[in-house]
């Protein structure tokens, strides 16, 4: 089986037959979402593959974020082209990992592709660890889900300088926030863990 097949087959099928298609290939899936569902790569055990709709637009904001802060320890690290030396004659890896979101290719169900980091699960510890240390720099009282630090929480965070990273992911939040998208922190599927580091999956609905 070649791995370029898997991809550029992608547009001439609507998103829920390409899964079905993928699936049926033995392609691990590991995750999914709404609008997206997230496969082993078939090859490349560090590297996650994660379709998701176009219409999607906080997850698109915030895969932009991430190529852009590739050092920020929060967001899932994304794998650009040149990391797939041995596929770079796929075409459709180049069109997907550089964000050219093109509504066209498919007249019903556009859908985009994006190479992510294999992070693990965040575990109960990692998460009550996270919601305590946010709802510490937020002033709030003792919560149970980072949903119910709001856009207010956020604002908060994002002008604490103790920790850059953080300050920057918080600011990005908050600047999504003001042009419309509305965050989602109340699901666990949204977070990982890179070792024992916190991550931010997709932060808004």
């Amino acid at each position: 089986m070649k791995v370029s097949e898997l991809f550029e087959a992608a547009y001439q099928e609507t998103f829920k037959d390409y899964i079905e298609r993928l699936k049926s290939m033995g392609l691990n899936p590991v995750g999914n979402g709404l609008n997206s569902v997230v496969f082993e790569h078939p090859t490349m055990p560090h590297v996650a593959v994660k379709i998701f709709m176009d219409d999607d637009l906080g997850y698109r904001e915030y895969l932009e974020f991430c190529l852009s802060h590739p050092r920020n320890k929060y967001v899932p690290r994304i794998f650009e082209t040149d990391d797939f030396s041995s596929e770079r004659r796929t075409k459709y890896f180049t069109k997907e990992l550089h964000a050219n979101w093109n509504v066209s290719r498919s007249v019903n169900e556009p859908y985009s592709i994006a190479f992510i980091e294999m992070l693990k699960p965040v575990t109960v510890e990692a998460m009550e660890a996270m919601i305590n240390r946010l709802a510490n720099i937020a002033g709030l009282d003792e919560i149970n889900s980072l949903a119910k630090l709001g856009p207010t929480g956020w604002a908060t965070i994002a002008e604490d300088e103790r920790d850059k990273d953080l300050q920057e992911f918080a600011k990005f939040l908050v600047s999504q926030v003001k042009v419309g998208h509305k965050l989602d922190m109340g699901n666990r599927k949204n977070f990982c863990l890179r070792g024992d580091q916190f991550v931010f999956i997709d932060p808004f609905f």
